[in-house]
Protein backbone atom coordinates (compact mmCIF):
# COMPACT_ATOMS: atom_id res chain seq x y z
CA UNK A 1 0.00 0.00 0.00
CA UNK A 2 0.69 3.30 -0.95
CA UNK A 3 1.05 5.43 2.49
CA UNK A 4 1.18 9.50 3.08
CA UNK A 5 4.77 10.56 4.56
CA UNK A 6 4.79 12.77 7.44
CA UNK A 7 7.39 15.27 8.54
CA UNK A 8 6.75 17.58 11.87
CA UNK A 9 8.74 19.65 14.60
CA UNK A 10 7.87 19.61 18.00
CA UNK A 11 9.46 21.97 20.55
CA UNK A 12 11.77 24.17 18.02
CA UNK A 13 11.63 24.49 14.38
CA UNK A 14 14.34 23.51 11.60
CA UNK A 15 17.00 25.40 12.92
CA UNK A 16 16.74 24.80 16.76
CA UNK A 17 16.80 22.21 19.32
CA UNK A 18 13.68 20.34 19.62
CA UNK A 19 12.33 17.19 17.83
CA UNK A 20 11.53 16.00 14.56
CA UNK A 21 9.25 12.94 13.48
CA UNK A 22 8.72 11.70 10.34
CA UNK A 23 9.05 8.98 7.83
CA UNK A 24 11.94 7.30 7.45
CA UNK A 25 13.44 6.62 3.49
CA UNK A 26 16.53 6.65 3.87
CA UNK A 27 19.04 4.01 3.55
CA UNK A 28 21.58 5.12 6.43
CA UNK A 29 18.18 6.29 8.81
CA UNK A 30 17.29 2.71 8.39
CA UNK A 31 20.26 0.94 9.20
CA UNK A 32 20.48 3.45 12.63
CA UNK A 33 16.54 2.48 13.05
CA UNK A 34 17.61 -1.66 12.71
CA UNK A 35 20.30 -1.05 15.23
CA UNK A 36 18.04 0.74 18.01
CA UNK A 37 15.55 -2.47 17.55
CA UNK A 38 18.39 -4.77 17.94
CA UNK A 39 19.33 -3.06 21.41
CA UNK A 40 16.27 -2.61 22.60
CA UNK A 41 14.44 -6.52 21.82
CA UNK A 42 17.78 -8.52 20.94
CA UNK A 43 20.07 -7.30 23.65
CA UNK A 44 18.26 -5.75 26.50
CA UNK A 45 14.93 -7.67 26.93
CA UNK A 46 15.89 -10.77 25.18
CA UNK A 47 12.30 -11.58 22.70
CA UNK A 48 14.52 -12.06 19.39
CA UNK A 49 17.58 -13.38 18.75
CA UNK A 50 20.66 -11.63 18.84
CA UNK A 51 22.58 -11.15 15.06
CA UNK A 52 26.04 -10.88 14.60
CA UNK A 53 24.99 -8.03 11.71
CA UNK A 54 24.16 -6.05 15.52
CA UNK A 55 20.43 -5.31 12.90
CA UNK A 56 17.20 -6.53 14.12
CA UNK A 57 15.18 -7.40 11.09
CA UNK A 58 12.72 -9.51 10.08
CA UNK A 59 10.07 -10.78 7.03
CA UNK A 60 7.49 -7.54 7.85
CA UNK A 61 10.12 -5.22 7.08
CA UNK A 62 9.64 -5.93 3.47
CA UNK A 63 6.51 -4.14 3.52
CA UNK A 64 6.50 -2.01 6.81
CA UNK A 65 6.44 1.75 7.00
CA UNK A 66 9.35 3.05 9.58
CA UNK A 67 8.58 6.27 11.63
CA UNK A 68 11.56 7.59 13.03
CA UNK A 69 11.92 10.41 16.12
CA UNK A 70 14.80 12.62 16.14
CA UNK A 71 16.56 15.01 18.00
CA UNK A 72 17.62 17.91 16.24
CA UNK A 73 20.65 19.35 17.46
CA UNK A 74 21.08 22.82 18.53
CA UNK A 75 24.13 23.36 15.58
CA UNK A 76 22.44 23.07 12.27
CA UNK A 77 25.92 21.44 11.05
CA UNK A 78 25.38 18.45 13.13
CA UNK A 79 23.35 15.63 12.34
CA UNK A 80 20.30 14.81 14.03
CA UNK A 81 20.09 11.62 16.07
CA UNK A 82 17.62 8.97 16.32
CA UNK A 83 16.29 8.84 19.75
CA UNK A 84 12.85 6.59 19.26
CA UNK A 85 10.90 4.43 16.56
CA UNK A 86 7.70 2.50 15.21
CA UNK A 87 6.94 0.79 12.12
CA UNK A 88 3.26 0.55 10.60
CA UNK A 89 2.38 -2.56 8.95
CA UNK A 90 -0.62 -2.58 6.08
CA UNK A 91 -4.07 -4.47 6.09
CA UNK A 92 -2.95 -6.35 2.75
CA UNK A 93 -0.08 -7.96 4.71
CA UNK A 94 -0.09 -10.65 7.61
CA UNK A 95 -0.01 -8.83 10.93
CA UNK A 96 1.94 -9.98 13.84
CA UNK A 97 -0.99 -10.05 15.61
CA UNK A 98 -1.56 -12.96 13.00
CA UNK A 99 1.77 -15.17 13.57
CA UNK A 100 4.13 -13.99 16.09
CA UNK A 101 1.52 -13.01 18.68
CA UNK A 102 -1.53 -15.04 18.20
CA UNK A 103 -1.13 -16.80 20.91
CA UNK A 104 -2.31 -12.97 22.28
CA UNK A 105 -5.71 -13.06 20.92
CA UNK A 106 -8.64 -15.06 22.16
CA UNK A 107 -9.48 -17.86 19.63
CA UNK A 108 -12.53 -16.71 17.88
CA UNK A 109 -11.05 -13.02 18.00
CA UNK A 110 -11.83 -11.60 13.82
CA UNK A 111 -8.93 -9.56 13.14
CA UNK A 112 -9.44 -6.64 11.13
CA UNK A 113 -8.06 -6.26 7.63
CA UNK A 114 -10.11 -3.05 6.01
CA UNK A 115 -7.85 0.07 4.28
CA UNK A 116 -8.45 1.48 7.29
CA UNK A 117 -7.04 -0.27 9.89
CA UNK A 118 -2.91 -1.36 10.33
CA UNK A 119 -0.68 -2.79 12.64
CA UNK A 120 2.34 -0.72 14.70
CA UNK A 121 4.87 -2.52 15.95
CA UNK A 122 8.49 -2.27 17.12
CA UNK A 123 7.79 0.54 19.47
CA UNK A 124 11.19 1.92 20.32
CA UNK A 125 13.12 4.75 22.23
CA UNK A 126 16.76 5.10 23.65
CA UNK A 127 17.34 3.11 27.06
CA UNK A 128 18.98 5.91 28.44
CA UNK A 129 15.53 8.23 28.01
CA UNK A 130 13.50 5.73 29.39
CA UNK A 131 14.97 5.36 32.81
CA UNK A 132 14.55 9.38 32.62
CA UNK A 133 11.30 9.59 34.14
CA UNK A 134 10.30 13.05 32.67
CA UNK A 135 12.22 12.80 29.58
CA UNK A 136 10.26 9.50 28.95
CA UNK A 137 7.15 11.14 29.36
CA UNK A 138 7.75 13.61 27.36
CA UNK A 139 9.28 11.45 24.44
CA UNK A 140 6.43 9.19 24.60
CA UNK A 141 4.00 11.60 24.39
CA UNK A 142 5.62 12.72 21.39
CA UNK A 143 5.23 9.23 20.00
CA UNK A 144 1.76 8.96 20.53
CA UNK A 145 1.46 12.25 18.82
CA UNK A 146 3.22 10.84 15.71
CA UNK A 147 1.21 8.05 15.78
CA UNK A 148 -1.83 10.23 15.62
CA UNK A 149 -0.61 11.95 12.68
CA UNK A 150 0.38 9.12 10.50
CA UNK A 151 -2.45 8.12 11.14
CA UNK A 152 -4.58 11.06 10.28
CA UNK A 153 -2.41 11.59 7.22
CA UNK A 154 -3.48 7.95 6.27
CA UNK A 155 -6.82 8.13 7.32
CA UNK A 156 -6.76 5.04 9.47
CA UNK A 157 -9.04 4.70 12.56
CA UNK A 158 -7.65 1.58 13.93
CA UNK A 159 -4.07 0.65 15.24
CA UNK A 160 -3.32 -3.21 16.28
CA UNK A 161 -0.72 -3.58 18.90
CA UNK A 162 1.23 -5.46 21.40
CA UNK A 163 2.05 -3.72 24.52
CA UNK A 164 2.66 -3.70 28.44
CA UNK A 165 -0.13 -4.35 30.48
CA UNK A 166 1.72 -1.23 32.42
CA UNK A 167 1.63 0.93 28.97
CA UNK A 168 -1.99 0.15 28.15
CA UNK A 169 -3.01 1.48 31.79
CA UNK A 170 -1.12 5.02 30.94
CA UNK A 171 -2.47 5.26 27.47
CA UNK A 172 -5.84 5.19 29.76
CA UNK A 173 -5.23 8.22 31.72
CA UNK A 174 -3.47 9.91 28.79
CA UNK A 175 -6.88 10.02 27.37
CA UNK A 176 -5.63 7.09 24.38
CA UNK A 177 -8.36 4.67 24.73
CA UNK A 178 -6.97 1.07 24.09
CA UNK A 179 -9.14 -2.16 23.99
CA UNK A 180 -7.16 -5.51 25.46
CA UNK A 181 -8.16 -8.44 22.83
CA UNK A 182 -6.94 -11.20 24.66
CA UNK A 183 -5.42 -12.46 27.60
CA UNK A 184 -2.31 -10.75 29.32
CA UNK A 185 0.78 -13.08 28.88
CA UNK A 186 4.78 -12.73 30.48
CA UNK A 187 7.50 -13.53 27.37
CA UNK A 188 10.45 -14.80 28.70
CA UNK A 189 13.24 -14.05 29.66
CA UNK A 190 12.38 -10.58 31.29
CA UNK A 191 9.01 -11.73 31.95
CA UNK A 192 7.54 -9.08 30.47
CA UNK A 193 3.72 -8.75 30.77
CA UNK A 194 1.68 -7.60 27.69
CA UNK A 195 -1.12 -7.91 26.01
CA UNK A 196 -2.99 -7.46 22.39
CA UNK A 197 -4.77 -4.09 22.33
CA UNK A 198 -6.44 -2.03 19.23
CA UNK A 199 -6.90 1.53 19.23
CA UNK A 200 -10.03 3.30 17.90
CA UNK A 201 -8.79 7.34 17.13
CA UNK A 202 -12.47 8.41 16.78
CA UNK A 203 -13.39 7.44 20.27
CA UNK A 204 -10.22 9.00 21.31
CA UNK A 205 -11.42 12.06 19.52
CA UNK A 206 -14.95 12.19 21.22
CA UNK A 207 -13.80 11.67 24.78
CA UNK A 208 -11.14 14.08 24.57
CA UNK A 209 -13.19 16.72 23.14
CA UNK A 210 -14.91 17.22 26.60
CA UNK A 211 -12.29 16.30 28.96
CA UNK A 212 -9.12 17.08 27.56
CA UNK A 213 -9.78 19.47 24.54
CA UNK A 214 -6.18 20.95 25.02
CA UNK A 215 -4.27 17.44 24.71
CA UNK A 216 -6.48 16.93 21.47
CA UNK A 217 -5.91 19.90 19.75
CA UNK A 218 -1.68 19.47 20.94
CA UNK A 219 -1.95 16.17 19.47
CA UNK A 220 -3.86 17.61 15.81
CA UNK A 221 -1.77 20.42 15.30
CA UNK A 222 1.74 20.09 14.36
CA UNK A 223 4.49 22.58 14.50
CA UNK A 224 3.03 23.46 18.07
CA UNK A 225 3.81 26.43 20.32
CA UNK A 226 2.59 24.34 23.54
CA UNK A 227 3.49 20.54 24.22
CA UNK A 228 1.40 18.82 27.01
CA UNK A 229 4.37 19.61 29.76
CA UNK A 230 4.35 22.97 28.97
CA UNK A 231 0.32 23.60 29.65
CA UNK A 232 -0.53 24.67 33.32
CA UNK A 233 -1.66 21.43 35.30
CA UNK A 234 -5.23 22.96 36.13
CA UNK A 235 -5.69 22.68 31.97
CA UNK A 236 -4.06 19.32 31.61
CA UNK A 237 -2.98 16.89 34.33
CA UNK A 238 -0.47 13.76 32.79
CA UNK A 239 0.89 11.12 34.69
CA UNK A 240 4.27 9.84 33.83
Amino acid sequence: MNYQKIKFYEGGTATASGYCVRSIESEEELLQAYRLRHLIFSELQGWVPCSETGMEIDLHDRWAVSLGFFAVPEESSDSEMLIGYMRFLPPDRPFMLEKEFAGLLLSDYPVRKAIDTSEVTRFAMLPHLRNKPLSSWRLSTLLYKGLYQWSLANEIRYLYMVIETRFLRTLSVLGIPCQAIGPAISFPPAGVESVAAILDWEQFRRENETTRPEFLEWMTTIESVHAPWQLQPHALVLTP
